[in-house]
């Protein structure tokens, strides 16, 4: 926990974050703080649950949270 990964890019659809491990549960489940710095800045939060599907493979379903504020609450779902 505590790990931080960061990211630059020249893609003005993906910018400049990083994102960090908040909690863990060893085999099941990894919940993490996702900071976007450019080109706007947000905080969102994410977590990845791991569902074994056999002995060699995993299910993995990533699950991201975040809030818009008035008036781009509005048109989130178009960006879905």
């Amino acid at each position: 926990m505590g790990f931080v990964s960061a990211w630059v890019s020249n893609d003005k659809n993906v910018g400049v974050g990083e994102q960090e491990i908040k909690s863990m549960t060893e085999g099941e489940k990894i919940d993490v703080e996702i900071r976007f710095k450019k080109p706007f800045a947000s905080v969102a939060s994410a977590s990845m649950v791991l569902t074994s599907i056999s002995d060699t493979e995993t299910l993995v379903t990533d699950t991201y949270y975040g809030d818009a504020a008035f008036p781009m609450n509005l048109i989130t779902f178009l960006f879905v």
